[in-house]
């Protein structure tokens, strides 16, 4: 590549994005199983259970299905 002539489009272009794939892909390997599934899920549950339950009932839904068991608050 000649530094001193610019560039055309119709040159072939080195890409060195893929160095940042394999920087990243051993963090992304690790951590995808633990955050990437189940973490939004998490999350939006999270926030929007309480007002799931008022407006659906899942709690007394669950007490009646399950009379036996005594609900377990941890709040």
């Amino acid at each position: 590549m000649n530094l001193f002539r610019p560039y055309r489009n119709d040159e072939p272009q080195r890409d060195e994005r893929w160095l940042l794939m394999v920087l990243f892909a051993p963090w992304t390997l690790l951590l995808l199983p633990f955050v990437g599934v189940w973490f939004d899920l998490f999350a939006a549950l999270f926030l929007l259970y309480d007002r799931l339950d008022k407006a659906l009932g899942i709690e007394e839904s669950i007490a009646r299905a399950f009379p036996d068991q005594v609900p377990r608050y941890d709040r």
